[in-house]
């Protein structure tokens, strides 16, 4: 029971004060915030699930899963008519309380990739 109450508790700290942003520079500019993520239509890999609350946990209390959640449409990093790459910037804000205080706990990766689909 204290294993569930201090994954859900991880996954409330990490997801209600997480706010990601994303700023393109150049012609195109596009910007987003996922302030819960209801409505986020991401693409979810994994255990990765969003609760009826509107969290996100990528997560959860089973050892050796991974998740992942993908934006639904992929974003340009080069602008298309003058071949220029835009810059951008992130910021993320989250929590994590290990279960056991001598061992790790859970981690965040932040990755650009080509692809959703990380089977091989």
């Amino acid at each position: 029971m204290a294993a569930m109450f201090l994954q859900t508790l991880v996954s409330l700290l990490l997801l209600l004060f997480f706010h990601k942003k994303l700023a393109a520079s150049g012609s195109a500019n596009h910007e987003f915030i996922f302030n819960g993520f209801s409505g986020a239509n991401l693409t979810l890999d994994g255990v990765a699930s969003i609760t009826s609350s509107g969290l996100l946990r990528i997560t959860n209390a089973t050892t050796q899963v991974k998740g992942h959640a993908f934006r639904p449409s992929p974003l340009r990093f080069r602008d298309q008519t003058t071949g220029k790459i835009f810059s951008f910037s992130t910021t993320f804000v989250f929590g994590f309380i290990p279960e056991f205080a001598n061992l790790s706990g859970h981690g965040v990766v932040f990755l650009i990739s080509p692809t959703k689909d990380f089977s091989g």
